[in-house]
């Protein structure tokens, strides 16, 4: 009988973090700083990151061996850093401390009321960006190290990712299934499985080798105690076909042998050997690449005794120049066999060098190729190190075969011959490159660069077996997941379903329809949506932000921060659209160190995200936000978690990481305005919080690195007084989220860090753990209730998303939102959203006084209303027996008029109020451009990512009174270079004063004809100080007109972004002796602060209406007052207001007065 699991636990060895299996880039002298702390002997998560941000807002942010070096790195240390960002490596006890309590979370499993069960992604298909494109199944999906199959039976196949543990297919790979939930199995470097016996398997995870002989159903952890006592990382496994008792392990540590199937391992060599392989036509010949720490570069071994003893065999192979020793490292490469020729050997060698070396390495050394089974090496290349030329002479190892940019060696480094042809080879670096004369040339095939489509970059393991004396297949691991040919990769096909392994960095959840989208590790964004079959997602494209936020308007609008918004389809092979989205909030790879977009409860147009270390707000559904407060001088104290209470719409919370020790936990009672610090039980980082739905000042607050006994308070009086809630369930857990249920007695999900979920209401005594079979290995992001079905969604940083019935049913509660507080023109549609707590079957009665339909059924209806003023909206919810009615009184009202003059620069980093440009946003604000360099802002349309189609979107302007003005005029600063050939775009203003109802056009130029400089097409356009041109409209055509409005029109067709700034309605004014001959006004000190007597001398009595109004048009203060026949003083204070000009207006029975100012 083999060794229980649990004692084999308690000999698991410490944990190393330098033989985690990430081999560093080499440090070169000219590093940066942030660069120069990932690389100290104790790094810092805090320090870096902070390094990392301040180093990128002064340079363009470069994906080089450094940030991808970072990204895995993070993965790894985020999972030991401690409170203060000290990477902290447990030692023996406290490692197994955690997996035995992993266990114990498990054990009582059978005695919960719901079961957790994956909820995807199983699969992704391709988005389509126009209906004559394919939907296919690609793999987009999840980081796959490695790959076997067993050869007596090749449906069966096993495969292991860099996180979620090992997957198993018995139908070449159209199913996976995962088969190491219920172990502590995450990364899986190395895998392989016995070729006679398709249900053993060996493994290595989390620094040991584990076994299976069940084909997966249980696992154990191999060697005797010594050898668990090493930190074991296998970068190879293999079976020797002949006598499968012998198995080889090349690892960092050394090269192992074990002759009892691998339950027991002999050291047969020292320092690092990366890979292994045995000769095809004589088993007893194994061959090894054993790394020399004295001239850092591997050497090849072959042993003739079944791997006991080994020679080096050197003739031929790469030797480091004299001038350049201890200036070029390599750790090692792959070796390729063949039954083709069993005596040709091909090795690929990777490498760097340093900054200063006659032999300038960027990750390719070269293909060393043996025809006597490797005992002499030949190099048919020809050429080693730069300069590189993708056509002749090809870095096979970066990100476009020249540019030598980056590279990912020893973590994308894979090598696989035909077993037909002996001169046909596969070379797996960043892109997939194919050899069909033995070495001597290169094409590339996929990645970045290359011929076939859909093929994933990034390769970490390639296999070919033979089929047939004339057939073969290629499987292919990478970075997405598995892929798989018959053809020599002239065509691909994703065979990736079911592979539970998908690493997400941001995660949203739909309110009232199905809807997940999120940014993922390595796969850019997924999103899916109800009509899609179960568990099928969208592959978005984007880089690997930790993003994804989703619109309550339209819940299949998703917004990311690194491709913008995307318009899901309906169906899974519809059309999506892109749309325009600017301003993200602080997203980090790092635990509870991003912030989100939270939307407004009563306004779905209305947004909040944290932004450096103040709270932006959105008025435009999300397409441009504004700082609307700054907590504190430094940009570092990032602002993370933002929620509104969804029973007082003016009080919001959010919190705030101070330094690398602390946070804050801020409240306003007053829509953002001020701002409250609480006083906390504790001053930690790594706070949690969320706040009930019934009760304003209800709300929990949780540690991550509380001690025992606490971890989690409640407060009921906002956050003034805090009860203690932990318990002794809870001891040696790190809260990883932590989320109120609606409709329940303080139902609060607490989910940890290992793998559980905690549920408890305020009638509980205890925490009671939610749900069965949740992964060992789980590392949750967040939790979020899906009501309309019952349903708690876990995303997770390793293993996809999980969900589980809620613990209880929620009450019903009604509540609905709609655009914002005013509706633009009688007539127009005004949408109403469902924002209920209530199930699929629950129906709707809405009463609408004053709007046409009064009444509606549906669940998200659209009124219009055909006359101004405010008005009230009925909601009555009927879910089964449950009846709940809310109304809000004065909900939506009608717009009133601006007053020019109108002067738009776009400083404030939003639209004015009362401009709008619909629900899906368009166009948006440019913090990164303005007007011939001067300000900071403009507003743009970015065409570059948005393909219109010829179809255009409009920013409207708010409404402007012309009645009093004589003359005015239109201009407008703009910027654009076309792309050129047929992705031109065109500019179109209109203006209207009727709503809309008709236009007149004023501007109209598109493509050459509004170029501010020549064609461009390397990337975004983003203008230079000389790329901008002015334009100036004579407006006499609209002045005594009411109700002016401006449309700004970008007609786009995938060509480039444009800009428009300061634009600026300027008027004069009919005099005011012309008006009212018997008043007069003055202002007295003008200019001033703030604080000023209005003088107003009357030949009549009576009242006067005045007004002050910015010079965007915005009023922003109006008061009544009663004036006498003669002089009359009126003191106006009005402190804080910005620099500029300013108006007052004074309305009579007998006219009108325009005053202007300034505010010094």
């Amino acid at each position: 009988m083999k060794k229980i699991i649990l004692f084999l636990l308690l000999a698991s060895p410490l944990f190393l973090f330098g033989q985690s299996g990430l081999i560093k880039p080499v440090l070169q002298p000219d590093a940066p700083e942030w660069v120069q702390l990932l690389y100290a002997d104790t790094p810092n998560i805090f320090a870096i990151s902070s390094a990392f941000e301040t180093y990128y807002k002064t340079h363009p942010y470069e994906e080089n061996n450094y940030t991808k070096y970072y990204s895995r790195w993070a993965i790894t240390a985020r999972q030991f850093a401690n409170e203060n960002g000290d990477i902290i490596v447990p030692d023996n006890i406290q490692l197994n401390e955690n997996i035995l309590l992993r266990n114990k979370l498990r054990s009582e499993e059978g005695s919960r009321s719901t079961t957790w069960t994956f909820a995807g992604p199983d699969i992704h298909y391709t988005v389509k960006y126009d209906a004559g494109a394919a939907s296919i199944p690609v793999s987009d999906h999840a980081n796959i190290h490695s790959i076997d199959r067993c050869l007596s039976n090749p449906d069966v196949l096993y495969c292991g990712g860099e996180t979620g543990g090992v997957y198993k297919t018995t139908n070449k790979g159209l199913n996976w299934e995962h088969v190491t939930k219920g172990y502590y199995m995450n990364t899986i470097r190395a895998l392989a499985v016995n070729p006679n016996n398709p249900d053993e398997v060996i493994a290595t995870s989390e620094g040991e080798l584990w076994k299976t002989n069940d084909g997966g159903a249980t696992w154990y952890i191999t060697g005797d105690p010594s050898f668990q006592a090493i930190y074991i990382t296998a970068y190879d496994i293999v079976y020797n076909p002949e006598n499968p008792a012998i198995v080889y392990a090349g690892c960092e540590q050394g090269f192992y042998r074990s002759t009892d199937g691998g339950d027991n391992w002999t050291l047969i060599l020292n320092n690092f050997c990366m890979s292994v392989a045995v000769k095809p036509d004589d088993a007893s010949v194994i061959y090894t690449l054993q790394y020399d720490p004295a001239t850092k570069i591997p050497y090849f071994k072959k042993s003739t005794d079944y791997g006991v003893s080994f020679t080096t065999f050197n003739t031929g192979w790469f030797s480091v120049p004299a001038a350049d020793a201890g200036k070029i490292t390599s750790q090692g490469g792959r070796i390729a066999v063949t039954e083709a020729n069993p005596n040709k050997v091909y090795v690929l060698l990777v490498g760097e060098s340093t900054a200063d070396a006659t032999l300038q390495l960027r990750g390719t050394i070269g293909v060393y190729v043996s025809n006597d089974a490797g005992e002499n090496w030949n190099f048919p290349h020809g050429l080693i190190g730069m300069p590189y030329n993708v056509d002749t002479h090809p870095n096979l190892m970066d990100f476009d075969g020249h540019t030598s940019d980056y590279d990912q060696i020893y973590y994308n480094t894979t090598i696989a011959v035909s077993q037909l042809d002996e001169n046909k080879i596969l070379v797996g670096g960043l892109n997939l490159w194919k050899s069909e004369d033995g070495a001597t040339s290169y094409d590339a095939v996929g990645g970045y660069i290359g011929y076939l489509p859909y093929y994933h970059p990034d390769n970490q393991e390639t296999k070919i077996y033979k089929t047939s004396p004339t057939t073969e297949e290629i499987w292919m691991a990478t970075d997405g997941g598995v892929n798989f040919t018959t053809d020599w990769v002239e065509t691909h096909e994703s065979r990736s379903n079911g592979l539970e392994a998908s690493n997400f960095w941001g995660f949203d959840q739909g309110w009232q329809e199905d809807v997940m989208v999120g940014g993922r590790y390595h796969n850019g964004n997924g999103g899916y949506y109800e009509n899609y079959p179960a568990g099928t997602f969208l592959a978005l494209g984007g880089g690997e932000a930790a993003t994804g936020y989703i619109k309550p308007s339209d819940e299949r609008i998703c917004l990311m921060s690194d491709i913008g918004g995307v318009e899901l389809p309906e169906e899974i092979d519809g059309v999506a659209s892109f749309l325009s989205f600017s301003n993200t909030p602080n997203e980090s790879y790092w635990y509870n160190s991003s912030s989100r977009i939270q939307f407004d409860w009563d306004y779905y147009n209305y947004a909040y995200m944290g932004r450096d270390n103040s709270i932006w707000k959105s008025v435009d559904g999300g397409s441009s936000f504004s700082p609307i407060y700054t907590f504190g001088g430094t940009t570092g104290n990032k602002v993370l978690w933002v929620e509104q209470s969804r029973v007082d719409k003016k009080i919001i919370y959010l919190t705030q990481n101070i330094g690398g020790s602390n946070c804050k936990l801020w409240k306003t009672t007053d829509g953002g305005v001020s701002w409250t610090d609480i006083d906390l039980p504790q001053a930690k980082r790594d706070l949690l919080f969320t706040l009930s739905g019934n009760n304003a000042n209800e709300l929990w607050i949780a540690y991550t690195f509380g001690s025992d006994g606490n971890k989690v308070y409640h407060s009921t009086n906002g956050g003034d007084t805090w009860t203690n809630i932990t318990t002794g369930t809870l001891n040696g857990l790190h809260p990883a989220a932590i989320t109120h249920q609606f409709g329940t007695d303080g139902g609060v999900y607490l989910t940890v860090r290992e793998a559980a979920v905690f549920y408890r209401t305020n009638t509980f005594i205890d925490w009671l753990q939610h749900g069965d079979d949740l992964p060992v290995v789980t590392d949750a992001l967040k939790t979020i209730p899906f009501y309309r079905d019952n349903k708690l969604r876990l995303a997770s940083w390793n293993i996809g998303i999980w969900e589980s019935f809620l613990y209880e049913p929620s009450a019903l509660i009604a509540d609905f939102s709609t655009a914002s507080p005013y509706f633009y023109c009688s007539g127009d549609e005004i949408k109403f959203v469902d924002r209920s707590t209530a199930s699929a079957s629950a129906t709707y009665l809405w009463e609408f006084p004053g709007a046409v339909p009064a009444t509606s059924t549906e669940k998200n209806p659209t009124v219009f209303y055909s006359t101004g003023g405010s008005f009230d909206v009925t909601l009555t919810i009927t879910d089964g027996a449950s009846v709940e009615s809310v109304t809000k009184t004065a909900i939506v009202s009608s717009l009133p008029e601006s007053v020019l003059p109108l002067a738009e620069n776009f400083e404030t980093g939003s639209f004015a109020s009362g401009w709008h440009g619909g629900e899906t946003g368009g166009w948006a604000i440019a913090d990164f451009a303005s007007a011939y360099a001067i300000g900071e802002n403009s507003m743009f349309f970015n065409n570059y990512y948005t393909d219109l189609q010829g179809g255009y979107v409009d920013e409207i302007s708010a409404k402007y009174n012309m009645d009093d003005v004589s003359t005015a005029s239109l201009s407008f600063d703009y910027a654009y270079r076309p792309y050129g050939g047929i992705y031109m775009d065109t500019l179109q203003i209109f203006a209207s004063t009727d709503c809309g109802a008709t236009k007149t056009q004023l501007f109209y130029a598109g493509g050459d004809d509004l170029a501010t400089g020549p064609a461009y097409t390397a990337d975004v356009f983003y203008p230079a100080a000389d790329e901008w041109e002015t334009k100036t409209i004579d407006l006499s055509a609209f002045t005594g007109a009411d109700n002016v409005t401006f449309y700004f029109r970008n007609i786009g067709y995938w060509g480039q972004a444009m800009y428009l700034d300061n634009i600026n309605v300027s008027a004069n004014f009919i005099p005011i002796n012309n008006i009212d001959a018997g008043m007069h006004a003055e202002i007295i000190p003008n200019p001033n602060h703030g604080y000023f007597n209005l003088g107003i001398e009357s030949v009549n009595a009576g009242m006067a209406t005045i007004q002050m109004v910015n010079a965007l048009g915005e009023i922003i203060y109006t008061n009544v007052n009663n004036i006498t026949k003669g002089e009359n003083t009126i003191v106006i204070n009005q402190p804080g207001l910005s620099k500029g000009m300013y108006f007052i207006f004074i309305q009579t029975n007998d006219g009108n007065i325009s005053i202007p100012f300034i505010i010094e």
